[in-house]
């Protein structure tokens, strides 16, 4: 199977995996296919079900938040296994609703105009105090990370992992190391969003920010849900915007009333 992007989304939420799917084709114009992680501990089925280019696989690292990121790895591992031939993937968290068509277009433009391996919106939160810790937590994994010295091997951004997309060139390398799920990633302590940035660029990789989290930039509305209260809903957004995170936390909307909304968009019955 030959596509240009792959999306990968883990969830323990099964009754939003199907308008998730749905969502993502709609969003999307370019060949594709989907690996929905499933969390909600069918791990004695290593795939539950496949609909052409959909794919629903158990996951096989403890339930924590902050292992997500290793959890999408995980949908990445059964693409490369399974023959699915990709240029990119996305990959997202479950409440991150795709709410406008041509996000893949946008996205292949820009990461094949600079040859980015790693692209998403800048997070707010700055994990340089964390650095001095890099050669323990990151050292058993990626020799490069035994030595690190600050700000001359590493940038003070890092991509919030909700949205964001990576080179296939920068998944092979991590296939390569066995750094998609090493072992022992569910010791892993801090967030996904700095270990996929932190291990880009030590392997070399170039990583590129659009927008922040306090200056969205379309077409990505990305955001934390406990910053959220004076969030716009996405329905009073300007039409750029092609993706919206988090869905669930929006202030007097609630996810499903949002997802019904877009569903009717997605018909063509709203505008």
């Amino acid at each position: 199977m030959r596509v240009e992007t792959l999306i990968v989304f883990a969830t323990n939420r099964k009754g939003i995996i199907k308008d998730q799917i749905e969502a993502i084709h709609w969003a999307h114009n370019l060949p594709h296919a989907i690996v929905c992680v499933d969390d909600t501990r069918e791990r004695d089925d290593p795939v539950a079900w496949q609909d052409g280019n959909d794919f629903r696989i158990a996951s096989r690292i403890p339930s924590r938040r902050n292992l997500s990121g290793f959890k999408n790895n995980e949908g990445i591992k059964f693409a490369l296994n399974h023959d699915i031939d990709f240029r990119y993937v996305l990959c997202l968290d479950d409440d991150a609703l795709p709410i406008g068509r041509g996000l893949d277009e946008w996205a292949i433009k820009q990461m094949d105009h600079t040859a980015i391996d790693l692209f998403g919106v800048r997070d707010r939160v700055n994990y340089q105090g964390y650095w001095p810790q890099i050669p323990k937590i990151l050292g058993r994994w990626l020799p490069e990370a035994r030595e690190i010295s600050g700000p001359i091997d590493l940038s003070p951004e890092t991509v919030f992992y909700s949205i964001n997309w990576m080179s296939r060139g920068l998944v092979n390398l991590l296939a390569e190391r066995n750094l998609l799920t090493p072992d022992g990633c569910e010791d892993w302590a801090l967030w996904p969003d700095v270990y996929i940035s932190w291990v880009t660029q030590l392997l070399g990789g170039y990583m590129v920010t659009w927008g922040h989290l306090d200056d969205p930039k379309p077409p990505i509305y990305n955001n934390h849900r406990n910053h959220m209260k004076f969030a716009p809903s996405p329905r009073i957004l300007c039409r750029e915007f092609m993706i919206y995170h988090p869905i669930r936390y929006v202030t007097m909307s609630d996810e499903q009333t949002l997802r019904d909304h877009y569903a009717a968009v997605r018909r063509g019955d709203r505008v």
